[in-house]
């Protein structure tokens, strides 16, 4: 497929500015790829299948790093998802084990919800033991605690200049609740 060639060919390290890959994107999430970091911006109830999406855009990035970190967005009014899409994150994480250095967590929602998620990621914490989830008060504050996981990384400054940018790239193609063919890998093949 065109993304995961793209993503072979100018391999996922360096310290030069590279752009994010946009590995899958539905109405309801959109995950890219940057040097060894999985982003996912979610906006909506997301499933079993979403989990898996996810998932292989994590073991994409193991094919070409030993190790790799997540960036995780939740936008304003995502609600929890689905039990079964719980369990589901635990699992892959716990396989992801000592692999995945720190999974980075923003929920942008304010009051109720927001109080509501973070009790959720508390329970998945507790459920994985020693997680790497760690949730952050807003999207530079996350990118900060990143840097020191990020691949060849040779000048943080630059560094998280550069995950920004991607991070915002990234948020600029993604609308939530439009409905279009994700330009990569199919998300639910095995």
């Amino acid at each position: 497929d065109g993304s995961l060639r793209r993503v072979r060919e100018q391999g996922l390290g360096g310290s030069f500015a590279l752009p994010q890959v946009r590995f899958f994107m539905n109405e309801v999430m959109c995950v890219s790829l940057w040097r060894n970091v999985v982003i996912t911006d979610t906006a909506g109830a997301i499933g079993v299948g979403e989990v898996k999406t996810m998932e292989k855009a994590f073991r994409t990035l193991l094919l070409t790093n030993r190790q790799i970190a997540g960036l995780a967005l939740l936008r304003a009014g995502t609600p929890v998802a689905s039990t079964d899409a719980r369990a589901e994150t635990t699992r892959f994480i716990k396989d992801l084990g000592a692999a995945l250095t720190l999974n980075a967590l923003v929920i942008e929602d304010k009051g109720v919800m927001a109080t509501m998620m973070r009790s959720v990621i508390r329970g998945l914490n507790v459920v994985m033991r020693n997680s790497t989830l760690v949730v952050h008060g807003d999207a530079k504050e996350a990118v900060r605690a990143l840097v020191p996981h990020l691949a060849n990384n040779t000048d943080a400054v630059a560094s998280e200049r550069e995950l920004l940018a991607a991070l915002a790239d990234m948020r600029a193609g993604f609308t939530p609740g439009v409905r279009r063919a994700s330009p990569s890998v199919a998300p639910h093949d095995n």
